[in-house]
């Protein structure tokens, strides 16, 4: 039964029980969240203890900044004169301690928004001050209050009151005012004698975002990193509508490949995708899944809005740090913090509408042309007289049969089959309208967030609705996320996160066989809209059963409207994520941190199977049997209801201990950071499954059955099985990890930086071996920042050059495998005992994956940083990859996989980012991204079986890509019609089985070697046009093909593709370009080989490089003015469309995205998604 849904408006309103669970937890959160801005109001009434004999005031202020955390800005010129001859209080307020102390210096001060200012009390008669007024709004004219402006060269300043404004009193009227605030690039302004009124915008902290690494262990200047890195901040990732990392990502940094790949793929068996990192801690993202028993995780779901900036690592300096888990590169993820001043409250919401794709595009083969060729196929079967009982019928084709036996008239048998003709596929145009239907997205956002002097807190929440392509495949999900950061103590902070995740989704599960039981011409509706049951065609075996027993079995036609409703799959997630870390300052430069991260998933899967769905029915009529002493029909299952559950639970921790240190001489020539610690690891994962049958669901009751009997193939009245993973299995996975490492930095003048990193990785993942168990990753790296040379400030400019190079060794992760036997049990079928299968056999010698980095890079800004850039050039050799080898039988296992493997990746990475115009309401930004890879197996140690093996895909071959394509080498159509194709000498065949890997080229690789994007924005006053084009090329794919071998139009069919009218017909016709093969049908001689040999031929090898226009925004700030008089602060609407159109160079006006590129077969064809989101601030 549907669950009842209200909309009003565009907001979904969720269910009622539902609503109570959010409810308790919303309550929980917000309770949170009340604490915590109760705690940040904590700076204002803070306590000072001071006991100061003749010390300046000076002394005494800086003592006061100390212990209540707050800026005092004042005059040190003037102040540091004043001597106070004694001081002596204990926990007294501090405010009131500056009331008392200060008047008896001529002094006041004003507090506001955490900053203290101290002025004298009245002019000074012998000085000639200067008044500057001013007023700082962001971007979008909005005023900022608790803005800090200080006078350059001195320690007088002010801060913006609630309206944005300022006013000061300067000591002379020629200098610069540095005017900062969190969350926004700092900005310098020169005043004159002139100057009476400024007014200063401040532009989100693009800059300053850009001139930090955030490595996940430390957070480093910019200008002292010598690794490879590209970082994408808070203003970039929300310019678009995006629900997952990698669309995030794409196109805004170099190197990120199809899959999620960073700098090409390192392994063969290994984990593949790079290791995220979210606020410090490695996280093992969402999820879980279980894929064979395995279970495994996705990239984690973070909600953009949350997101500060997205580093990513790419090289060994940059990501060695992760040892044997920064092989594919490290995603450093960092959720955002609140600014200084008011409470920031906003409210977001967008949808997302993806249509139903158009399935025209798939130039399948009408229903027409279908009865034509099944015209062809009729006039020359050489079985009629026994085709109707050995073969399954369609509609069609037992009309044509009537004709032969003589039941009906050629003229009438026409005249009913032209009622299934059409120009187009019925059964597509029925699916689009009552079976897909349009996938909408709906996101709600909430966040609250305030920072004080010694706190920072935010706390968001999001709900995301999903409705996906097909009728009852829903989803939904809830995230908290809350943010602490807090100063208890002048020499103790702690960093607060936690993330819980809470969600739901159901779709229907139906039979496989079922979706095959329709031709071009079948219809799901009646004219007047009645559902039609499908017919069921999938055996004749099994109809001729169905027509013995009518009484006992049941019926297996199916109205696949009503099996959506069936067999309802629903699954019920909730992960958390809680991280604290504690920061101790022993000293300014030496600091000591402590973290822990707990993660905790658990995912709880349940399916009814209805017994009136097609596969009870299809199961119950399997399971049954003819009794040999009654005659009767018996059953192994009862009919009734069938239950299954599967849970999985994973938990993971983090510990870690780390030393950091940061020194600076005084002269500034000198810098050391280092850092020295241990972490402590555990990942574990647990999966149980059970099902049963004879399931009652309102007693929670089942019947017991004979599994024996059910696990047995073939011993029913129709085929079937269940296996024994179908009753329980369970699977449990635990691995450990104890890792060491450290990291130094050397800066001399700030121009010459040395960097060197080491990680020692101890796991049970390893062998037993020693000399693998103790052997450290690392890495070294250099960098010259020529631009602070004295000999290029001449060079006006020229604002940053900066060059730089690293070697080191990076680690991977392989969790499928491990140095002990590994058995697997299973239940007998025929003993109905439990026995052992080995799937690991020992491997003593198992060890780490290792990636050996090379990288050159330059660096680079000019005009005033109007233009930056990267150059980049990388070589990553992987060794030790686990490979899957043959071994000696006699050992009791015919393959084991052993680190043999190698594989090489080289290319450069180009990224440029500009201002072009810049004039007063008008901004244009542009970007480009490129990157080149080079991938190559250079070590196996097995060669491919067959020609066959290469060209379907996935094998791999020593001196050729991961990925890639092999094909036959066509030689042409000859005076048969059939393909000629060349053998390993040469020599033209055809209708004969090639064996021999020689006798196939290497036509390229699947997965493109250049990638890159481009993209801009173009802005005038609050109007914000982008748009993001992607676009690969370099690579391979097969053209789109129809198989020349037709086999048999009898029974149900695949939807073929359109291209016959240019098959070979008759001798002459294979001069005639474009030609094609005859068409065979199932009946026909020397068959086999002739639609591979078609379609694997490196005659359909085309070019799969295209450009797509991936991301189209128009975003619109209202002006301030007209939200001045309400509560709003800021408020956006924005609107977004997706892949609107692309060009590609296969000549075919077909989009790769959509195809299996090896061997030419499509997916649903890529529609526009569209999108519409607003966003307010209050």
């Amino acid at each position: 039964m549907k669950k009842n849904r209200t909309v009003v408006g565009s907001m979904l309103l969720i269910p009622y029980r539902k609503m109570l669970i959010y409810m308790k937890l919303l309550s929980v959160f917000l309770l949170g969240i009340c604490m915590s801005l109760h705690a940040s109001s904590h700076s204002q009434n803070a306590k000072v203890s001071l006991e100061m004999k003749e010390v300046s005031l000076n002394k005494v202020l800086q003592e006061v900044s100390r212990q209540t955390r707050c800026d005092i800005l004042y005059n040190l010129n003037f102040i540091k004169r004043i001597v106070v001859k004694d001081v002596n209080v204990k926990d007294k307020d501090f405010l009131t301690f500056l009331s008392e102390l200060l008047p008896h210096y001529g002094l006041g001060y004003s507090f506001d928004n955490n900053v203290v200012v101290i002025r004298t009390r009245e002019q000074q008669p012998e000085k000639k001050e200067f008044r500057i007024k001013g007023i700082v709004t962001d971007e979008k004219n909005i005023p900022l209050p608790g803005v800090t402006i200080r006078l350059r060269g001195s320690l007088l300043g002010t801060a913006t009151n609630n309206q944005g404004r300022f006013s000061m009193l300067l000591p002379f009227s020629k200098g610069y005012l540095d005017i900062s605030f969190v969350g926004y690039k700092t900005q310098n302004v020169e005043f004159t004698e002139k100057t009476d009124t400024i007014k200063v915008v401040m532009v989100e902290g693009v800059e300053e975002l850009s001139d930090v690494v955030v490595t996940g262990y430390q957070t480093l200047s910019k200008e002292r990193v010598t690794g490879s890195f590209s970082t994408v901040n808070h203003k970039d990732l929300n310019r678009y509508v995006a629900y997952d990392i990698t669309s995030l990502l794409e196109g805004k940094v170099a190197g990120i490949q199809k899959y999620g790949h960073i700098r090409g793929r390192s392994t063969f068996n290994a984990t593949s995708t790079p290791l995220y990192v979210i606020d410090g801690f490695p996280v093992e993202g969402e999820g879980p899944t279980v894929v064979y028993n395995n279970v495994m995780y996705n990239p984690p779901i973070v909600n953009p809005e949350d997101i500060e900036s997205i580093t990513v690592l790419k090289d060994a300096a940059a990501a060695s740090i992760y040892g044997a888990r920064a092989t594919n590169g490290v995603i450093v993820i960092t959720t955002r913090k609140a600014k200084q001043g008011k409470a920031q409250i906003s409210v977001a919401a967008d949808v997302s509408i993806k249509p139903v794709p158009n399935y025209d595009k798939m130039d399948y083969m009408s229903a027409s042309d279908y009865i034509d060729y099944q015209y062809e196929f009729m006039k020359d079967y050489p079985y009629k007289n026994t085709m109707r009982g050995s073969n399954v019928l369609n509609p069609t084709l037992d009309l044509m049969l009537q004709v032969h036996e003589g039941k009906l008239s050629q003229d009438e048998a026409d005249r009913k089959i032209d009622a299934y003709r059409s120009s187009g596929t019925p059964i597509m145009d029925d699916y689009v309208k009552y079976i897909y239907r349009p996938t909408i997205t709906q996101r709600y956002y909430l966040s609250i967030a305030k920072a004080t002097g010694r706190n920072n807190i935010v706390a968001s929440l999001t709900y995301t609705d999903n409705q996906r392509d097909f009728k009852n495949y829903e989803g939904n999900s809830i995230d908290l996320n809350l943010r602490n950061s807090f100063d208890i103590a002048p020499w103790l902070d702690t960093d607060m996160t936690v993330n819980v995740r809470v969600g739901e989704e159901k779709n229907p599960s139906f039979g496989t066989r079922l979706l095959a039981t329709y031709t071009p011409y079948t219809r799901l509706v009646d004219e007047e809209g009645n559902p039609i049951p499908l017919p069921f065609l999938s055996s004749r075996w099994d109809q001729l059963t169905l027509e013995q027993y009518p009484n006992d079995l049941k019926g297996l036609d199916a109205i696949l409207q009503d099996e959506l409703d069936q067999n309802i799959r629903k699954t019920k997630s909730y992960r958390t994520r809680a991280a604290l870390m504690l920061n101790f300052k022993i000293t300014e430069w030496l600091k000591f941190s402590s973290g822990f991260q707990y993660e905790f998933a658990r995912a709880k899967e349940t399916l009814l199977y209805n017994k009136e769905s097609y596969d009870m029915r299809m199961q119950y009529n399997a399971f049954s049997y003819v009794d040999a002493a009654s005659g009767k029909v018996m059953h192994y299952l009862p009919d009734a209801d069938s239950y299954g559950e599967g849970n999985t639970d994973t938990d993971n921790f983090t510990w870690r201990n780390q030393l950091n240190f940061d020194y600076t001489t005084k002269d500034g020539m000198h810098s050391i950071t280092a850092l020295a610690g241990s972490e402590t690891r555990e990942s574990k994962g647990k999966y149980i499954y059970t099902r049963v049958w004879g399931y009652d669901d309102e007693v929670q009751g089942y019947t017991a059955v004979n599994n024996k009997e059910l696990t047995q193939f073939w011993n029913g009245l129709m085929w079937s099985s269940i296996s024994e993973w179908d009753f329980f299995r369970k699977s449990e996975t635990r691995n450990r990890f104890v890792s060491f490492f450290g990291n130094v930095m050397y800066t001399f003048n700030n121009r010459y930086d040395i960097t060197g990193s080491i990680r020692w990785d101890l796991s049970d993942l390893f062998g037993k071996k020693k000399k693998y168990l103790y052997k450290p990753l690392w890495s070294v790296g250099a960098a010259w920042t020529i631009s602070n040379e004295k000999f290029m400030h001449g060079i006006t400019w020229l604002d940053r050059l900066r060059v730089r190079a690293t070697y080191g060794i990076n680690g991977n992760v392989a969790r499928g495998v491990s140095p002990y036997l590994v058995a697997e049990y299973q239940l007998n079928k025929i003993t109905g005992q439990q026995y052992g299968e080995v799937t690991t056999p020992p491997n003593a010698s198992l060890r780490w994956e290792k990636t050996k980095v090379t990288n050159l890079g330059v660096d680079f800004a000019v005009f005033k940083n109007r233009l930056t850039g990267s150059l980049q050039y990388y070589s990553r050799n992987s060794g030790d990859l686990l490979a899957v080898v043959d071994s000696d039988p006699t050992c009791g296992f015919e393959r084991m996989q052993l680190n043999v493997g190698a594989m090489t990746n080289k290319g450069f990475e180009v990224e440029l980012r500009g201002t072009p115009v810049r004039w007063r309401d008008l901004e244009w930004t542009a970007g480009f991204t490129f990157a080149y890879n080079k991938n190559e197996v250079t070590k196996l140690n097995k060669k491919p079986f067959s020609a066959s093996t290469l060209v379907s895909g996935g094998v791999l071959q020593e001196g050729r890509p991961y990925d890639t394509m092999y094909s036959y080498r066509f030689s042409r159509i000859d005076e048969n019609g059939e393909t000629v194709i060349f053998d390993e000498n040469g020599e033209e065949v055809s209708l004969v089985n090639v064996t021999s890997i020689d006798a196939v080229r290497y036509s390229g690789t699947t997965l493109a070697p250049y990638t890159g994007a481009i993209f801009t924005t173009l802005s005038y006053k609050g109007l914000e046009l982008s748009l993001n084009f992607i676009y690969n090329a370099g690579h391979k794919m097969r053209k789109r093909i129809a198989d020349p071998h037709m086999s048999w139009f009898g029974g149900p069919a695949n939807l073929s593709y359109n291209g016959y009218d240019k098959s070979w017909k008759q001798p002459g016709d294979e001069l005639k370009s474009g030609v094609t093969p005859r068409i065979t049908y199932s009946y026909d001689a020397d068959t086999f080989y002739r639609n591979d040999h078609w379609r694997y031929n490196d005659s359909q090898v085309v070019s799969a490089s295209y450009i797509k226009l991936r991301n189209l925004s128009l975003i619109y700030n209202l002006p301030s003015v007209w939200l001045k008089n309400t509560f709003l602060k800021s408020v956006s609407v924005s609107a977004q469309a997706d892949n609107l159109f692309f060009f590609a160079a296969n000549g075919e006006k077909s989009d790769p995205e959509n195809y299996n590129l090896n061997n030419g077969s499509r997916t649903a064809p890529t529609v526009p998604t569209y999108s519409f989101g607003i966003n307010v601030s209050f």
